[in-house]
């Protein structure tokens, strides 16, 4: 719990207590989990450090709309809104960066998303061997950056250093 907030670790805390400290739910006493005593606490909460609760907390994170909880929540909507991943057939589709490139196709009745992410530190212009030609209703449905429009003409995408783009097109597919 608090992956999705970004919250850190106890270190000093003894095995997998450290990954169990209360969720940070604001920046009142306790991050919000409680109005305990903090000995009373079944876990204590990180109250210093750059994870402090003070620092991260849900509360915060809802009202900045480029926090990670808010990517989280559209990472969530948006594979909720894409039944290919779920439900259509899958394969992994060759690139000319076959090493730093992660390329998949998901095919579901008449449509389909390209995925693809940068395993790479360094920005990539990366060559997809597609299973059929881009058509003219691609577009970008998730990505890290602002790319230019997929190019039904070319089977080449740019991605930033560890990069992300998933492209659906949908209709006229075989």
């Amino acid at each position: 719990m608090g992956e999705e907030i970004g919250m850190g670790e106890d270190l000093e805390l003894p095995g997998r207590t450290t990954v169990r400290t209360p969720m940070q739910w604001s920046n009142e006493r306790n991050g919000g989990f409680s109005t305990a005593p903090e000995e009373a606490l079944a876990a204590p909460v990180i109250n210093e450090g750059p994870f402090a609760y003070d620092k991260i907390n849900v509360a915060r994170q809802r009202q900045d709309p480029a926090s990670f909880l808010n990517w989280f929540e559209r990472l969530i909507w948006i594979r909720r809104e894409t039944p290919e991943i779920g439900a259509g057939e899958h394969r992994f589709l060759d690139t000319d960066c076959n090493n730093d490139i992660l390329a998949q196709n998901y095919r579901w009745t008449d449509s389909g998303v390209i995925v693809l992410h940068n395993l790479s530190p360094e920005h990539r212009s990366v060559t997809v061997q597609l299973d059929e030609p881009l058509n003219e209703n691609a577009q970008d449905i998730l990505s890290d950056s602002d790319y230019p429009e997929p190019d039904p003409d070319r089977n080449r995408f740019e991605l930033r250093p560890f990069g992300y783009r998933w492209i659906r097109q949908a209709g006229a597919l075989r």
